[in-house]
């Protein structure tokens, strides 16, 4: 296994997929090592078989590529300087977020922005490409939006709301994203709000539901939810009668008897537009 002991004598490794396997830092993302079998011999044997100039980076006789610290690469915390580059780096996040772009469009802006305000000391740190932006979605906009939500609900003492979910594939990832429905006067009317986006194992009634209970209860909604909208299909709602069985809508029904099951308001409108088609 890639030890502690290995990472301390090794730095230019890290874990890799597994507890067997290392990667190569210096090599790049993806150049994994497996230590299952000779353990750091697998190791020696990569760094001779390296092209020379990856192989002194390696071995430590460029020191300085080992010596660095994360941290220096950061705008420091707490400083005008840096809270003006965070908030350009943050507003640029919700930028692409709010228009649909890509992380990777981000990747040449750096170099863009600094050279159109070659005048901005902000300008010239800023620095945030795909990585970056996409860690500030996921770790800094994406919670604070969810409390944003959480804190109207509070405030404005909603008693009851709606969940919804559908299943959609990404390559081989499963997500299913959590919106919750509810009608907030002081806001104008009814609200959509996506609480979370899940990836899952696999697409089966019991997995879906314990997704949805799980995001409810984390965000301690799960007492509010009333109704439950979705596919109407036999996986969430076992058919058109709504029998009891292996399905979404039983699984959260045990837990909240008085749940109501919507289904797809859009299939059943699309539904009575094709019947009436057929029989005018």
């Amino acid at each position: 296994m890639f030890t502690d002991k290995l990472r301390q004598k090794y730095p230019c490794f890290r874990k890799g997929r597994s507890d067997f396997e290392a990667e190569c830092i210096t090599c790049g993302y993806g150049t994994f090592i497996s230590v299952a079998n000779k353990g750091r011999v697998s190791l020696n044997d990569h760094i001779k078989t390296t092209d020379s100039e990856r192989k002194q980076a390696i071995r430590g006789e460029n020191e300085a590529l080992f010596s660095s610290k994360v941290t220096d690469y950061l705008s420091k915390v707490g400083t005008k300087s840096g809270d003006e580059v965070a908030a350009a780096e943050a507003t640029m996040a919700f930028h692409t977020v709010k228009h649909h772009y890509s992380y990777k469009s981000n990747d040449c802006t750096s170099t863009l922005i600094a050279k159109i305000f070659p005048d901005s000391s902000t300008a010239k740190r800023y620095s945030c490409a795909r990585t970056k932006i996409e860690a500030i979605v996921n770790n800094v906009l994406a919670p604070v939006s969810v409390q944003y939500v959480l804190n109207d609900i509070e405030e404005h003492e909603i008693k009851y709301l709606g969940v919804a979910t559908n299943g959609s594939n990404h390559k081989s990832t499963k997500r299913f994203p959590i919106v919750i429905q509810y009608f907030d006067w002081k806001n104008g009317g009814l609200q959509f709000k996506l609480l979370d986006v899940r990836s899952t194992k696999n697409e089966n009634s019991l997995t879906i539901a314990n997704e949805i209970k799980e995001t409810l209860k984390k965000t301690k909604l799960f007492n509010k939810c009333i109704s439950l909208t979705g596919d109407n299909c036999n996986t969430n709602f076992g058919g058109l009668c709504r029998r009891k069985g292996n399905n979404v809508f039983t699984h959260m029904k045990n837990d909240v008897p008085a749940l109501v099951g919507v289904g797809c308001p859009a299939h059943i409108l699309n539904n009575c537009l094709h019947h009436g088609a057929d029989q005018s």
